[in-house]
């Protein structure tokens, strides 16, 4: 009776998990996502700050085993790191975070994983990778209102939607980067920065050939978010602005939005923009100042390094494959899970049929196992014989290319060694075996009759063959053998079929697509014949092969 009770229980599991989801979110569940919150508000500001308020949330929500808060501060926390370049800790937090919202079936948190993915491949810019994941987010998350409960994923389809005007951009694609940014100039929302959206536009307009009206655009933003000491939106502004006029021949105001954008981008140590601003400025004062010039190649190639250096890529590399093992071990126990719970509700069902089913089951894998030991056996055995029939072979090619003497009879005779030993031993295992016999004073079972008998049958085949490769060897030798000059009796009808099959498998081993049925009709009144076997057996050789 408890043993049905646990059942029930285990089977409403899921219901009471769902059920336990749908209460209301408690005071420190709210602490959670209002921490969470800040992290992604700070990941622009102060990324230590981010780090530090996205670990809180995350601790908090483990503590308290909150399942969308686990998944949101992982997500918000993930995006700390990687908007400060430290994309090895981004992502394996954000997959852990999607696999997490999967086991549970979160789609909308699921959602929200996949928008916080694809900002971590974006600094790693993989714009094709990222665009990928904000796509099947951008499904889920339009379907938000403005709701202040759902402040996280309306924020986060936003910056979902200018991720995707952004890898456009930077992937060359200018109309669809276009199409995306001013649909969201045009949104008025209340959880958008039109800065930012206007920096961007910027620097679309520019580089779709509006330069005037991408340079009005970014200068705008450039000073307004110096001005309010928004740092990392300035360190944005400045570092386009400065490219469009190192693209457009001026030099001296690319130098001093350049510096502009550094100074903010080291504020709030944006590693991103200050690779690309070094770089940008290195060129510049290529042509004017090569000291200058080669100060900031230096400083490029050492944030390069700390960002995307080979130590970074290996510990990417491995966190990637770390989480993946995880996922796939985290889905092994969630179909074992699905599993025990098809089994429960068929016990719930028919529980006596189960338990009838469950000794077939046992019964059957019994069978199994001992099947798949028999099966072994007859492999290795199968694999001695094959081995053997490839060196018969090798020997007959060895005769067909007349390499004969010493290194034949050498061969041969390294081979009846071994032969010897498996036909005595199979002899002396038969042996043993029908020592045993009979099996019933031993007090064995049926079954472990049956596999004796299977082995005394297999010995006996093993003894056969045995003696059917000793019988060839010695041909072997006399054939390589040098001729005595002595007749002596011989059996001419055993020595054409020898020699007949020495030729056509010296045929096969020349030419593999070489074929032929071999029907043989000897006069069985022949008897034993006064001749020189090694001699009468090379003319039969010679004149089939010719034939």
């Amino acid at each position: 009776m408890n043993f049905i009770f646990r059942i029930i229980i285990i089977g409403f599991c899921p219901l009471l998990v769902k059920a336990q989801q749908a209460t209301t979110v408690n005071t420190e569940q709210r602490l959670v996502l209002k921490l969470a919150e800040q992290s992604l508000e700070l990941s622009t500001i102060n990324f230590d700050s981010a780090k530090y308020y996205g670990a809180k949330s995350l601790a908090l929500a483990d503590k308290i085993n909150f399942t969308s808060g686990k998944i949101i501060a992982r997500c918000y926390l993930g995006i700390a790191y990687a908007r400060s370049g430290d994309i090895p800790k981004a992502l394996p937090l954000q997959f852990e975070a999607l696999q997490i919202a999967k086991d549970n079936r979160l789609y909308n948190e699921e959602a929200l994983c996949k928008y916080a993915i694809g900002k971590s491949y974006f600094f790693l810019k993989d714009y094709h990778t990222s665009r990928i994941y904000a796509k099947e987010a951008e499904k889920k998350l339009s379907n938000f209102g403005e709701d202040n409960q759902i402040h996280a994923y309306r924020q986060a389809y936003i910056d979902n939607e200018l991720s995707i005007g952004e890898t456009y951009i930077f992937s060359g694609q200018i109309d669809s980067a276009l199409y995306y940014l001013k649909a969201l100039e045009k949104l008025k929302d209340k959880f958008l920065a039109n800065r930012v959206i206007k920096i961007f536009l910027g620097l679309a307009y520019f580089k779709g050939g509006e330069r005037a009206l991408g340079i009005a655009y970014l200068q705008e933003m450039a000073e307004e978010n110096l001005a309010r000491q928004i740092y990392y939106d300035a360190a944005w502004s400045c570092s386009f602005l400065a490219e469009s006029y190192k693209e457009i021949n001026k030099p001296d105001s690319a130098i001093y939005y350049g510096k502009l954008g550094l100074a903010a981008a080291q504020k709030v140590q944006f590693k991103d923009r200050m690779l690309q601003i070094n770089k940008l400025l290195a060129e510049v004062y290529e042509n004017i100042d090569l000291k200058e010039s080669h100060n900031y190649l230096k400083r490029a190639v050492q944030l390069k390094d700390e960002l995307f250096g080979s130590e970074k890529i290996f510990q990417l590399q491995k966190a990637l494959i770390e989480q993946q093992q995880q996922i796939q071990e985290s889905e092994k126990k969630q179909l074992a899970y699905e599993s025990n719970i098809r089994q429960y509700g068929l016990i719930l069902g028919i529980s006596i049929v189960f338990i009838i089913a469950l000794l077939l089951y046992r019964n059957n894998k019994q069978k199994q196992k001992a099947n798949i030991f028999l099966q072994a056996q007859k492999q290795k055995v199968e694999s001695a014989l094959q081995e053997l029939k490839q060196t018969q072979s090798q020997l007959i090619q060895s005769e067909k290319m007349a390499s004969l003497g010493e290194l034949t009879a050498g061969i041969a005779h390294e081979i009846q060694n071994p032969l010897n030993f498996v036909n005595n031993f199979s002899e002396v295992s038969r042996e043993m075996i029908d020592e045993l016999k009979p099996f019933d004073k031993l007090r064995v079972t049926a079954e472990q009759e049956e596999l004796l008998n299977d082995i005394d049958a297999n010995l006996e085949k093993i003894n056969h063959h045995g003696q059917r490769a000793a019988d060839i060897v010695k041909g072997m030798l006399q054939h390589s053998r040098s001729s005595s000059g002595i007749k002596e009796p011989t059996s001419i009808n055993a020595l054409c079929d020898e020699y007949l099959r020495l030729s056509y498998h010296g045929l096969r081993a020349k030419d593999k697509s070489f074929n032929a049925i071999v029907k043989t009709d000897f006069d069985a009144s022949i008897g034993n014949i006064n001749i020189i076997p090694q001699d009468i057996g090379r003319v039969v050789l010679n004149l089939l092969t010719n034939a």
